[in-house]
């Protein structure tokens, strides 16, 4: 479950942060890479989740397989 929604987080920060740097809302520009610092969080953390829940997923499918 961790990697699974590791991948969405992911996957979500990483849009996050196209759309934060090609500037899609108008805003001024002293606020122009507003948001940016949780988008990277919401990145790392998600890709944090995948290196943990990845293996742990793993193991599961392999103990389900065998029984």
């Amino acid at each position: 479950m961790g990697a699974i929604l590791g991948f969405i987080a992911t996957t979500l920060g990483v849009i996050a942060l196209v759309q934060i740097a090609s500037g899609r809302r108008p805003t001024p520009e002293p606020n122009r890479y507003r948001g940016t610092g949780r988008a990277v969080a919401g990145t790392v953390a998600g890709i944090a989740s995948m290196i943990i829940g990845a293996p742990i997923l793993l193991v599961i499918l392999m103990v389900l397989a065998i029984v």
